[in-house]
């Protein structure tokens, strides 16, 4: 697959503004809960630790991804595009 960052195609979009979120499901989470929440605040999920997080893009499903922390920073680390998924199964 070529390298999409470097093709001339892409130099119109480069620049859009998109929406990512990582979903962590938090059962039965209550909006007094929400409410209590502040800095270094830890919240309880029954998601295990080893599997990777749904990680979409303007709420399309663009990747699986994993949490990451360097020093006091979070990030998110893709460990496979859904794409590739989908071509896996066919």
């Amino acid at each position: 697959m070529p390298a999409l960052e470097n093709s001339d195609a892409w130099g119109t979009v480069m620049n859009l503004e998109a929406s990512v979120a990582m979903e962590l499901e938090v059962p039965a989470f209550t909006v007094s809960e929400l409410m209590k929440l502040g800095a270094g605040s830890v919240l309880t999920s029954k998601w295990p630790t080893n599997r990777d997080l749904p990680l979409r893009v303007n709420g399309r499903l663009l990747a699986w991804a994993e949490f990451e922390t360097t020093g006091e920073n979070v990030g998110a680390r893709i460990t496979e595009f859904a794409w590739e998924q989908s071509q896996a199964s066919e």
